[in-house]
């Protein structure tokens, strides 16, 4: 035992491994360097699901505002009528649009905020990916002004009022022949349509000065929430495809790396429970997993959600082949 200043080191001799399950089944000795190099690359790999699931959480709350509009218009359509339900619905829309709205500007400045702080903790990217994800966002940002309105929206959300300035249901009859009404057949369109209110807005200090000064060039009262946030989700998937293609060959090998560092010592079967471990004289052990779905599945992002504004799901009958769907003279059914 080496002695520094009349005591005795605590230095311990570590033991570096590579370990199937936790029971050590099959073990294989590494060197520390590999140890190192191995748990760099582990990180790297959780660090960009984390910027994954940070974005995952983006697009489950702007579905959340979506599925929220579409069921609360369904229930309005059937229960209308309803007195006491009338009132009722009014102030539960405004409040679950609000919460969703809320939900969704947090995750996206949750995205914003966290993101660089994954990128500059993986030693393994690039040493420049921190710095490429900050000018894809600016780049996003000085280009969109519904992203400048949605970041301001966010902040205004924050310290000023809830997000929401109000909303309307809009029912109209379309029909086929707008000229002959009274014979033509027609089908029904219900909508909601929030919006954000300008007036506030442009009152409200918490919105950048350049922001408000765009908001007031649209000489508007209203901004269409759905159009925004819509935009907004398609910028952001931009931004977050933009981030993976410039990182995907890095992180590919990093997984590639750690696929057959597991197979290494589980070489005939997809284990779970490959584990780099690191152990000193005393027994103490940490343990660090490197296989699963985790380590496994591409970091890729395939499909970008930036023209989702054109979208939009309905639920009317319309002229399908070789298909019945009701008398010509009851329904108009779009081609």
């Amino acid at each position: 035992m080496g002695v520094f200043g009349g005591q005795p080191s605590t230095l311990k001799e570590m033991k570096y491994t590579i370990e199937q399950k936790l029971d050590g089944k099959c073990r294989l000795s590494i060197s520390k360097e590999e140890w190192i190099h191995l748990t760099e690359l582990r990180k790297t790999v959780i660090n960009l699901q984390k910027c994954r699931e940070l974005f995952d959480v983006i697009i489950a709350s702007h579905l959340e505002i979506e599925k929220f509009m579409v069921t609360s218009l369904i229930e309005y359509e059937f229960r209308a009528n309803s007195s006491p339900y009338n009132e009722i619905f009014w102030n539960d829309f405004r409040i679950g649009l609000n919460l969703r709205t809320l939900t969704l500007l947090t995750a996206s400045r949750c995205y914003i905020d966290q993101v660089p702080q994954l990128l500059n903790g993986s030693k393994s990217l690039p040493a420049d990916a921190c710095e490429v994800f900050k000018k894809i966002l600016k780049e996003k940002f000085d280009e969109s002004l519904e992203y400048r309105v949605m970041d301001g929206c966010r902040n205004y959300a924050q310290h000023a009022e809830l997000p929401l300035g109000g909303f309307s249901i809009n029912s109209a009859n379309r029909y086929r022949d707008e000229r002959n009404k009274v014979n033509s057949p027609s089908r029904r369109k219900l909508t909601v349509a929030p919006y954000f209110t300008v007036a506030k807005l442009l009152v409200s200090q918490k919105v950048r000065r350049a922001t408000r000064d765009e908001i007031k060039a649209l000489n508007v009262g209203k901004l269409d929430l759905k159009w925004f946030v819509r935009k907004y989700i398609g910028d952001l998937s931009e931004c977050h495809k933009s981030l993976f293609d410039s990182i995907s060959d890095t992180a590919s090998d990093a997984q590639n790396v750690l696929e057959q560092a597991v197979l290494r010592v589980a070489p005939d079967e997809k284990s779970t429970f490959v584990f780099l471990v690191s152990e000193d004289t005393d027994g103490v052990r940490n343990e660090q997993y490197i296989s699963g779905p985790l380590f496994t599945e591409a970091l890729s992002v395939k499909r970008s959600f930036s023209h989702i504004y054109r979208g939009f799901v309905s639920s009317e009958i319309n002229v399908q082949k070789d298909t019945y769907a009701g008398d010509e003279a009851l329904l108009w059914k779009p081609e």
